[in-house]
């Protein structure tokens, strides 16, 4: 990691001793104040709060039928104790009423958005002391650029995006207020994200309990819990407005979320990474960072594959020119499959490697800039975490809830079999589509010149469907067990929900696949479930099975995105003019509800968790083009046409369409980096066999002997890890020293103290 050199800085006076730059040195240890500190306080606070306040978060219940219903009274009285709860603990609480909706709008001072910020360790910048920017490219970098200084010619503009000042950080001290950047404008010190993000980490640790339940520290019932009991039906936060008329979300008056489309809407830039970072918060930037760095480095193993089809199309075409033969299928089988595949292959593998790497890289730099590299460290416990007993804290000697190891053990065994159930379904179902071909092959009366495409069509679109039906059963199975295990924290919670889905994903996405690519053959010299030739399986009369691993793929990374376009694109499509003609006529759409803020955004599409689905998607079309390059050339020039168009409609839907997400903190992408090392490592083995024993390429080049195949993995092998090795080599971040300059006033600095 790079040096922030603080050589020239008064640390003493800056921040007492316990001063350091992102995350230098441990967080000092800080007392928060109580609520009654907190009301002893605001009579000598000496910010100016603004006139008109935002809304920091708004929480939900519907009127109901029967006010007398006992359960019903519970729930009131629930409400009741936690607002005057939220009130005593210094926050303000309003009330608006829309037709059946209650909305309680919730707005945080800034002197207790302070605490709360101490009380998390966020880290906020210190003022004065800015940074030289580094940026990714070496081509802005050897710019002669100052702090602030604009890129100057067209190459640079087209890589900057966005213009951001990076400053040596440290975690919030509310006491220590007047040495970081801002302070004296408390409107706009904490960014919108940072206020929701605070006053959620105070409304889930806001307890209901009274009296001697209150003692009992090991399960906390905030807003989480009210949720769960129905006190409340829903909770968001709020964009920020369109001001320029059209669109007005809430009253929040900036032009962070205008800005932000219109540099992230534009299909010829670079993402803004700190704008997206500053709207909905590391996690979600991160993925994007992620993204768009698969798609930029996509276009090498694109331009390899293009070239490696339209030599084989070429040459097929000549072959059969030549033979005075008309063109038939077999050019697919040709132009996929012919000498040149195996370098474009083997392009593919070093591709793999390089990508990991280089995001590993970004990864580091940009966890470091957004102060989030020891957000691990300091990573509070989930809400939903429950401990059975307590126990002494090794480090810090504080009673902490726990939760037995034993416990957890039989959980996850329980899960596992959950797991193993899910792969034969997915094996029986890919067995039914097997069996439904032959069986279509021997009744059926077609005898046409296209029927093994026809037969191979069809199978690969049940076999898609039944991908998509069974990925989506699993994928809530998954959470139940995930949030029945009961982890601790957030990262832990969302690495073991990752492993789980990807195990499944694996067997349910590629299972069909490698079946063909290296089964199918066998199962064709003894017949399906050894019933006889009759019932064999065979890849055509040449006995070409690539051709048919080639459709497979292609129908698999044409069809999955469908029902995420159909619902991120033609659905709100519909829905806005059903929602437009239904106010013209006057009928369905109450005028209430059309001209409140707070409603419109209550009825926004409310996205569950966006990351662990977009990452399920990409990361499982990752491993069609490295575990089957080679069958098909041309998957990486898809999946950069279906990610770029994908990204541009997440941020359109994620802008207009959809609630705005919690800006959710994170120091890397988790477990998904690990699947990206095994899907290398994998796709180098799956390559290899490929080549060897599926392809047509060793009668280009007369290999027989399994020896000289065996030595063809060798080398893939060889040549594989000695790219990630010389990779690895290379540290993440260059390590020189940032300078920081001397900008602390000299002289009296007790006022900074």
């Amino acid at each position: 990691m790079p040096k922030k050199s603080t050589e020239n800085i008064d640390i003493e006076k800056l921040y007492d001793k316990s001063s350091y730059g992102k995350g230098k040195l441990p967080p000092p240890q800080v007392q928060v104040a109580t609520a009654t500190e907190f009301h002893d306080e605001i009579a000598s606070y000496s910010l100016e709060e603004p006139t008109e306040r935002p809304i920091d978060y708004v929480l939900v219940y519907k009127d109901c039928d029967d006010p007398s219903n006992p359960r019903e009274v519970e729930r009131a009285e629930q409400r009741q104790i936690f607002e005057e709860r939220l009130q005593e603990d210094g926050l303000q609480v309003t009330y608006e009423k829309v037709l059946h909706l209650n909305f309680v709008k919730i707005y945080c001072p800034f002197k207790r958005m302070g605490k709360e910020a101490e009380k998390v360790n966020y880290e906020m910048d210190l003022a004065g002391i800015q940074l030289k920017k580094y940026d990714f490219c070496w081509l802005i970098n050897s710019l002669p650029l100052q702090i602030n200084e604009e890129p100057k010619g067209c190459i640079g503009r087209l890589f900057r995006t966005d213009e951001q000042v990076d400053y040596v950080s440290a975690p919030f001290v509310w006491n220590k207020r007047q040495a970081f950047e801002g302070v004296e404008k408390s409107r706009s010190f904490f960014r919108n994200s940072v206020r929701s993000l605070l006053v959620h980490n105070i409304l889930i640790n806001t307890d209901i309990r009274q009296g001697a339940d209150t003692e009992d520290k090991i399960n906390c019932r905030g807003l989480l819990y009210l949720i769960m009991q129905k006190a409340y039906s829903d909770a968001f936060v709020l964009h920020n407005p369109f001001v320029n008329g059209k669109k007005v979300a809430s009253k929040i008056g900036n032009t962070e979320r205008e800005e932000l489309y219109r540099s992230w809407g534009s299909c010829f830039q670079f993402q803004p990474l700190w704008r997206i970072r500053n709207y909905f918060g590391e996690k979600i930037a991160l993925y994007f960072a992620w993204l768009g760095l698969l798609i930029s480095s996509l276009f090498i193993p694109m331009l390899f594959g293009a070239g490696c089809m339209i030599y084989g199309l070429y040459f097929s075409y000549i072959a059969q020119y030549k033979n005075g033969t008309n063109l038939d299928y077999t050019w697919l089988s040709k132009a996929c499959d012919n000498e040149v595949t195996p370098y474009y292959g083997l392009v593919v593998c070093i591709w793999g490697t390089i990508f990991v790497e280089m995001w590993k890289r970004k990864c580091a730099t940009l966890a470091y800039k957004w102060d989030v590299n020891n957000y691990e460290l300091q990573e509070p416990n989930r809400p939903e975490f429950y401990g059975t007993k307590l126990a002494k804290d090794p480090v810090t000697g504080v009673e902490t809830p726990i939760y037995p190891i034993s416990k957890r053990i039989m959980k996850l065994l329980a899960s596992g079999v959950c797991l193993l159930f899910m792969v034969f379904l997915v094996i029986a179902s890919v067995t039914a589509v097997i069996a439904f071909r032959v069986i279509l092959k021997i009744n059926s009366q077609l005898n046409f010149q296209y029927s093994n495409w026809f037969f191979s069509i069809t199978s690969s679109l049940l076999n898609t469907i039944s991908i998509m039906i069974l990925g989506r059963i699993y994928s809530k199975i998954a959470k139940w067990l995930n949030d029945w295990e009961n982890y601790r924290t957030q990262t832990e919670y969302d690495d073991s929900l990752i492993l789980k889905t990807f195990a499944f994903q694996f067997v349910n996405s590629y299972t069909s696949l490698f079946y063909i690519a290296f089964f199918r053959k066998d199962i064709q010299r003894a017949g399906l479930f050894n019933l006889g030739t009759q019932y064999r399986d065979s890849c055509g009369t040449d006995d070409d099975c690539m051709s048919l691993l080639t459709i497979q793929v292609a129908v698999l990374l044409i069809v999955k995105p469908m029902p995420k376009f159909f619902r991120d694109i033609i659905l709100p499509w519909l829905k806005q003019i059903f929602i437009n003609k239904c106010t013209k006529k006057g009928s369905d759409i109450h005028p209430e509800v059309e001209e409140n803020a707070l409603a419109k955004e209550y009825y926004l599409y409310k996205t569950e968790d966006f990351t662990m689905s977009e990452y399920t998607e990409k990361i499982l079309m990752y491993g069609y083009l490295m575990l089957f390059a080679t069958a098909f050339p041309l998957a990486p020039l898809l999946a950069i046409l279906i990610m770029s168009v994908d990204m541009r409609i997440d941020c359109r839907r994620l802008l207009h369409y959809d609630r705005r997400l919690l800006a959710n903190r994170a120091q890397h992408i988790g477990m998904w980096m690990p699947i990206l090392n095994f899907l290398n490592i994998a796709g180098v083995v799956s390559n290899a066999f490929l080549i060897a024993f599926t392809s047509s390429f060793a009668t280009y080049i007369n290999i027989q002997t399994a020896s000289d195949r065996a030595l063809w993995i060798v080398v893939a092998f060889e040549e594989r890890y000695q790219v990630e090795r010389i990779m690895a080599s290379t540290s993440a971040i260059n390590d020189d020293e940032i300078p920081v300059p001397n900008v602390m006033p000299q002289g009296n600095n007790n006022d900074v103290v």
